[in-house]
């Protein structure tokens, strides 16, 4: 609908390079500050597969290393168990 004129939407900075398809004109808000907690739960009874490995592996590593991310989203770093 936003593509199409007809509304407007509010999402994560991270998900605005994702709509360059729609030539949709990003505008931050910048009151009230925005934040979410993203967390991924495992079943400790089942081991992992490979992909769900490397993609834990990538995300323990991410507050160690320069992280790029679009205007508007930010790091905050992980707690992990």
């Amino acid at each position: 609908m936003c593509a199409a004129g007809l509304g407007v939407t509010a999402v994560p900075g991270f998900v605005v390079p994702l709509m360059a398809f729609a030539e949709l004109v990003p505008v931050p808000l910048v009151d009230p500050v925005v934040r979410r907690q993203v967390g991924v739960l495992t079943d400790p009874r089942r081991q992992p597969s490979p992909a769900v490995r490397t993609m834990l592996e990538v995300l323990r590593s991410l507050p160690d290393e320069p992280v790029v991310l679009p205007p508007g989203a930010g790091w905050a770093g992980a707690a992990t168990r």
